[in-house]
């Protein structure tokens, strides 16, 4: 039997010399290959707003999460880069999001909760259309610039036999708050349109037949099958909805729906790209220890720490983004300097670049002090509300060796 020997000093990863055999074993891991995975266990209504569709850092604030619909119709989905063309985020649909799970192998994908529609999705579809099993994910949100977007795919198993039809089913995103005037509810207007248009994105207006630049088939009735590992029988390419202008620093208020049209029966979804939702400037902070993202405690002499500081809005990275008033926590125990290496009141990421990262280096100084936490005060620097977060790493003695 090979003998391990534990490599020195003992740090926060496992690393193993399997001697006689010649073997060094740092780390393994596979990644399995990814297919649509959607659940509604994953996240409830207010994470799946605050932690997976909005993108604005700590500058876009939101309130008033509600969710109205069968629980199992709202959920969060992963391995979606290879089936609607983008990886991960929510999806909500007019039945189990389970259902969406490729491979496409019925053309009848059904749940039939039996719940009621909604007015402004009855009023979207033109001509007759009572809806009926509802999922609705509504929020306030305060933007920080005049523009809010994001981006998203629907699908539906009435492909392609009933496109267009009085049963086609219906989803919108409807937007209402100061300078926006529209038929729906709260004066709202509906900005999941057709690129370049004022025509809703619904099964009728986006099929194999009309605005098929827009429509993938993936079913033997569409005239192509794309073969996709999705159960709905068609989708939409990646499309991006819009607001009108807003005003910055005031309360808009979004309802995202979809529902079935005329009957229960036949379901259909819309796909929310994570962390599409960008409603303003601001970055976000993560912490990190070694190569792993996400965790915040180093060992003295190890490996190396770092406060990773990202931009939330791409669209210009031709100037430099500055943080500036980076402050000790009182809370802190860990004094910069003696402990670690000191830290900047300000720290800039470079144009052209979305994120940059803070390293912190622990030193080894052979005492005995416990878990020493370095916590820092970061300004956010938010045009609408400049409040201050905290970010923390924790330091724990060098092990003996």
């Amino acid at each position: 039997m090979p003998k391990f020997l534990a490599l020195a000093p003992l740090c926060s990863s496992v690393f193993f010399v399997a001697t006689g055999a010649f073997t060094l074993l740092i780390s393994v891991s596979q990644t399995a290959l990814a297919q649509l995975n959607a659940n509604h266990t994953t996240y409830n209504p207010t994470q799946l707003v605050e932690d997976v569709l909005i993108n604005g850092g700590e500058c876009v604030e939101v309130s008033g999460i509600t969710y109205t619909g069968h629980n199992q119709a709202r959920g969060y989905f992963t391995g979606g880069q290879n089936t609607v063309g983008f990886e991960s985020g929510v999806i909500l649909a007019s039945g189990r999001v389970s259902n969406a799970n490729g491979p496409n192998n019925a053309e009848n994908e059904t749940s039939d909760f039996g719940n009621p529609g909604d007015n402004d999705l009855d009023l979207a579809q033109p001509g007759s259309c009572n809806t009926h099993d509802a999922a609705i994910l509504s929020f306030d949100f305060v933007p920080t610039q005049d523009i809010a977007s994001f981006e998203y795919v629907f699908g539906s198993e009435e492909y392609c036999e009933w496109a267009p039809s009085n049963f086609s089913d219906v989803f919108g995103f409807f937007i209402s708050g100061p300078g926006i005037s529209g038929p729906y509810s709260g004066g709202a207007v509906n900005i999941a349109l057709i690129p370049g248009t004022s025509t809703p994105v619904s099964i009728n207006n986006v099929n194999q037949n009309t605005n098929t630049t827009y429509f993938i088939g993936n079913n033997g009735s569409c005239p192509t099958d794309a073969n996709l590992n999705v159960e709905y029988d068609g989708l939409t390419v990646v499309l991006t909805a819009t607001t009108p202008t807003l005003t910055p620093c005031e309360t808009y208020h979004i309802k995202l729906a979809v529902a079935d049209c005329s009957d229960w029966i036949l379901d259909s979804g819309v796909f929310l790209k994570e962390g599409s939702f960008n409603a303003g400037n601001g970055f976000s902070v993560n912490t990190g220890v070694g190569g792993v993202s996400g965790i915040n405690l180093m060992y003295e002499g190890c490996e190396t720490g770092y406060f990773v500081f990202i931009r939330e809005d791409t669209t210009d990275l031709s100037q430099p983004y500055t943080i500036t008033g980076i402050t000790l926590n009182n809370g802190s125990t860990a004094t910069p300097g003696v402990d670690c290496n000191t830290i900047p009141s300000s720290f800039t990421i470079p144009a052209g670049q979305i994120s940059d990262t803070l390293w912190i280096n622990a030193f080894i100084d052979f005492k005995t002090e416990g878990i020493e936490s370095l916590i820092l005060n970061i300004p956010t620097g938010c045009p609408c509300n400049n409040s201050t977060i905290t970010k923390t790493m924790l330091i724990k003695d060098a092990d003996p060796q």
